[in-house]
């Protein structure tokens, strides 16, 4: 099976710009959360080995590199997520496709619908706390690294924050469908909780630079 993350990124986008119904916005989110952690990775690269870096404090140039390899794995986690979700996606189309006819095919059917459409939900959750966290470990590292270099930082912070804002998108959209509205709920307020936090975190890390 194609691997999307094999491809070119011409070919990629071309898989984009056209009828396929995957790779969509969860594809293509976590490859934007992909760039916007190697943007930031970048910025530490650029500022370890500088004079201003390595004149500050021991404790604080810790703290800079900790986070730097933090990042790595949610890196990885979102790479791994650019083909998973069109995964998803063709495991909620095919269970949609189930045959119906008897009602112990009806009862499978939706019993498969569910279980697709809970894990459509919640994994893309997981991405947008994974995108929270890695904002957080930025926010943290921008004022210790090298500022000439900081528009990178602050791009990879917006990058991240329009990943919360994307898989919010599917969130909603399968909690809505699910017949458990406990969990519904719980799988909304979690989400919009998150995309509000993140907003409140990039408007707070950007300050005044705009």
């Amino acid at each position: 099976m194609e691997k999307l993350v094999e491809l070119s990124l011409e070919n990629y986008a071309e898989k984009l710009d056209s009828s396929l119904p995957a790779p969509g916005g969860g594809s293509s989110s976590a490859y934007l959360g992909v760039m916007g952690i190697s943007l930031a990775r970048m910025y530490a690269h650029l500022s370890f080995g500088k004079k201003k870096f390595e004149e500050r404090p021991e404790t604080e140039k810790e703290a800079f590199k900790n986070a730097f390899d933090r990042l790595l794995p949610i890196k990885e986690a979102f790479f791994k997520a650019v083909d998973d979700d069109a995964l998803l996606y063709g495991s909620v189309i095919g269970a949609y496709r189930l045959p119906k006819d008897t009602e112990e095919e009806k009862e499978i059917r939706e019993r498969k619908i569910q279980e697709a459409l809970i894990l459509a939900a919640k994994i893309p959750l997981n991405l947008a706390e994974l995108a929270y966290d890695a904002m957080k470990l930025i926010a943290g590292m921008i004022p210790l690294g090298n500022q000439n270099v900081a528009a990178d930082a602050y791009t990879a912070l917006d990058y991240l924050h329009t990943v919360i804002v994307a898989e919010s998108y599917n969130i909603l959209a399968n909690a809505k469908s699910l017949k458990d509205l406990s969990l519904s709920r719980s799988l909304t307020e979690k989400i919009r909780d998150l995309a509000e936090k993140s907003a409140i975190l990039l408007q707070n890390a950007k300050g005044d630079c705009l």
